[in-house]
C-alpha cells in the first residue's frame, strides 16, 4: 500500500515538473488483453478466459530527462516502473524495469544503474516484434535482459554501434565472479543489419554468445539469432534459435510469425511458435491479435493460448 500511495504522488507531481522543465517527461505503455487458454496453459487445468497484462509490451510508466551541461555533454536519467494493468498492482521492485543515471557528449554515453545488458540491444533487431508476443526472444541464451549495478557504455560510428558493460554481483558468495560484463555490436545500412554479442554473467548464469541477422525486403523482413550459454555451474549448456518473419498488411496491419527453438544438456528442448498480427488506430494506439504454443520434452501437453488486445502509449 505504501508503494502504491507513492507511485500516486509522483505521478501527481510529475505534470507540474513537467511544465516547469521541458526536458523532463512523463511517458508510458497501457498494453491488456482478453487471452483463451487451453487446459495445458491454465493455471487449473481446465480451459478459461484471462485478462491478462503486457502481451505486446509490458506495461509501464516512466520519468525521463536530460539537462544540457554546455560543451556538447548532457545528463540524462530514467526511472521507469512495470505495472499490470489488469488490476493495477506493480513490481516487486518500484523502478524494477530501469533506473539509471548517466552522461552523452562527444565520447559516446556512459549510464550507471538499473538497465539492459548487452544481449539485448544486440539481438533485439532480429526479433521484429520488439520482443513482444508469444515466443519472443527477450532474456535470449539466458541472458538476464536487465542487471542491476550496470555501467554501461554506448557510441555509434555511421552505421556501427558498440556496447559494453560490467556490473558487480555483489555476491555474499566469496566464490562468485566479482563481475559481470559484456561487448556487442551492430551493423545497419539500407535496410540490412548484423548484431553480436558476448556476455558473462558469473557461475550463476555463464557466458554468453549471440550472433544474428536482420533484412527488409519491400513489405517483408526477417530476423534471426542464434545463441549459446556455456551454463555456468551447473553445466546445463543451452543453444537458442530465435527467427521471426513480418509482413506489412496495407497501411496499418502487421502479420508476425515468431518463433524460438531451445536445445538444453540436462532438460527438456522447448519450441515455440506465435503469430501476431497488428492494426494501428493512430500512431499511439493499435489492436491485436496473437496465438501461441509451446512443446517441451518430457512435458505432457501443448500450451496453447489466443489473445485479443489492445495498446497505447504515451
Amino acid at each position: 500500500m505504501k508503494k502504491s500511495l507513492i507511485a500516486v504522488a509522483v505521478a501527481a507531481a510529475l505534470p507540474a515538473a513537467a511544465i516547469a522543465q521541458t526536458n523532463v517527461q512523463l511517458y508510458g505503455i497501457g498494453d491488456v488483453n482478453m487471452t483463451f487458454q487451453n487446459d495445458d496453459a491454465s493455471a487449473t487445468g481446465d480451459s478459461r478466459f484471462v485478462m491478462n497484462d503486457g502481451l505486446q509490451s509490458s506495461s509501464r510508466v516512466g520519468i525521463q530527462g536530460s539537462e544540457d551541461l554546455g560543451g556538447g555533454l548532457s545528463a540524462e536519467f530514467r526511472f521507469e516502473m512495470g505495472l499490470d494493468v489488469d488490476d493495477g498492482d506493480d513490481e516487486s521492485k518500484f523502478f524494477g524495469r530501469q533506473a539509471r543515471v548517466g552522461l552523452k557528449g562527444g565520447f559516446g554515453r556512459i549510464r550507471f544503474g538499473r538497465q539492459y545488458d548487452t544481449i539485448f540491444y544486440t539481438a533485439l533487431d532480429q526479433d521484429l516484434t520488439g520482443n513482444g508476443f508469444y515466443a519472443n526472444q527477450y532474456g535470449f541464451a539466458g541472458s538476464s535482459g536487465r542487471l542491476d549495478n550496470m555501467v554501461e557504455y554506448h557510441n555509434k560510428f555511421g552505421g556501427f554501434e558498440l556496447f559494453g558493460m560490467l556490473a558487480p554481483s555483489e555476491s555474499a558468495d566469496p566464490n562468485e565472479d566479482d563481475f559481470f560484463y559484456g561487448i556487442g555490436g551492430k551493423f545497419s545500412l539500407s535496410g540490412f543489419g548484423v548484431g553480436l554479442g558476448y556476455q558473462s554473467e558469473g557461475e550463476a548464469g555463464g557466458a554468453i554468445f549471440q550472433i544474428g541477422a536482420n533484412g527488409t525486403f519491400g513489405p517483408f523482413s526477417v530476423g534471426l539469432n542464434y545463441g549459446q550459454n556455456d551454463g555456468g555451474a551447473s553445466n546445463n549448456e543451452r543453444t537458442d534459435i530465435g527467427l521471426t518473419a513480418a509482413m506489412k498488411l496495407g497501411a496499418s496491419g502487421n502479420l508476425i510469425f515468431t518463433s524460438e527453438f531451445i536445445e538444453r544438456d540436462n532438460q527438456g528442448d522447448e519450441t515455440g511458435l506465435g503469430l501476431a498480427y497488428t492494426h494501428g488506430l493512430s500512431k499511439r494506439t493499435n489492436l491485436y491479435a496473437a496465438f501461441g504454443t509451446v512443446d517441451i520434452d518430457g512435458v505432457d501437453g501443448t500450451p496453447s493460448q489466443l489473445s485479443l488486445g489492445v495498446r497505447h502509449r504515451f
